[in-house]
Formats: C-alpha cells, sequence, structure tokens
C-alpha cells in the first residue's frame, strides 16, 4: 500500500487518507478549513450565498439526493429550526398560505384588536389573517371567534342579518320578562 508524509502534520499515511493533488493529510485539510470558518464567518457566508446563486440548479439537485438518503436528518434539522425561529417559521408559513404582501404580513404581526369586533388580541383569543377563500385576496386580521363566526356564514352577510334579529327579538323577549 502506497503511503504519504502529510507536509502538516508530517505523518506518514495511506493515500487514501489525501484529496487527489493535495500534500496535507485530510485531518490536516479539516482542521484548516474549521479554523478559517471560526476566523471569518463572514466571509464563508457571503462565499456560499454566491456560491448557492450560482449553482442554484446543482443545489436543488444536491439537496434532494441528500434528503432521498437520509430524510429523517431533513425533518430533524427543519423541527429544531422552527423551534429556534418561531418569528420567522411563522412568517415562512404567512407567505406560504396567503401569498400576500410585505405590507400585509406587517399589518398581521403588528395587529393587537380584531378588525370585525374590536377585542384585544391575547393567548385565548387568537389573530387571525381573514381571506377570501375563493379568490385568496388578503383581508383584515381577525380574531378567531369572529374567523369562525365568518367561516360559519361562508361570507353571506344576509345570513348575519337574520341572526341578529333571531338573537336581539330573544334579548328582547328576555328583557321584558325581567
Amino acid at each position: 500500500m502506497e503511503e504519504k508524509k502529510c507536509t502538516k502534520c508530517g505523518i506518514e499515511k495511506p493515500l487514501s487518507e489525501f484529496y487527489s493533488k493535495r500534500t496535507q493529510c485530510k485531518e490536516c485539510v479539516r482542521k484548516c478549513v474549521t479554523k478559517y470558518a471560526k476566523e471569518n464567518p463572514e466571509k464563508i457566508k457571503e462565499n456560499n450565498a454566491r456560491w448557492r446563486k450560482e449553482n442554484y440548479e446543482r443545489k436543488q439537485t444536491m439537496d434532494q439526493e441528500c434528503y432521498k438518503r437520509n430524510p429523517q436528518k431533513y425533518k430533524d434539522s427543519a423541527k429544531k429550526w422552527a423551534k429556534e425561529n418561531p418569528e420567522d417559521r411563522k412568517r415562512i408559513l404567512w407567505f406560504n398560505k396567503y401569498k400576500g404582501t410585505y405590507d400585509q404580513w406587517e399589518d398581521y404581526r403588528t395587529a393587537t384588536h380584531c378588525s370585525c369586533c374590536g377585542v384585544e388580541f391575547t393567548d385565548k383569543n387568537k389573530k387571525c389573517q381573514d381571506h377570501n377563500h375563493d379568490t385568496g385576496e388578503v383581508r383584515d386580521v381577525i380574531c378567531r371567534f369572529c374567523n369562525d363566526i365568518e367561516g360559519k356564514v361562508k361570507d353571506h352577510p344576509e345570513r348575519l342579518i337574520h341572526m341578529m334579529g333571531y338573537l336581539l327579538k330573544w334579548q328582547t323577549k328576555t328583557i321584558i320578562e325581567k
């Protein structure tokens, strides 16, 4: 078995421990790359971003192949990222679902009260992005209660008018009986 001496650590190792045409062994190269990455994180970030942009299709293919070999690794990584980045996850899910604009996202993100009933959003009374299910048009931010009612009347305001009349009739009857 042929061996080669590493110019960095000085140890003789089998050729399989070297990258082709390299004079340093794989272990020493890894150490150098790791050290450089720790000392120059911004350069690494820029270089990686540039490479991904210049090699978009290749990167997509590589990612798909890696995913096929080990899907659980990617699922675990995605779960970890989602847990560590809840606001980014919420933003990405919002844009994927509603296809809205950045201004609409900011309206959703900063809304504190329901546009329908005026009640403040809380942990129990969460905000919902109202949208037209037929056209996909993003409307206002409303509370879960109003969203549930709206979902039940299926964008038919006349149903709400009839319901209001019904409730007022029974409210009036209750007041008279008291």
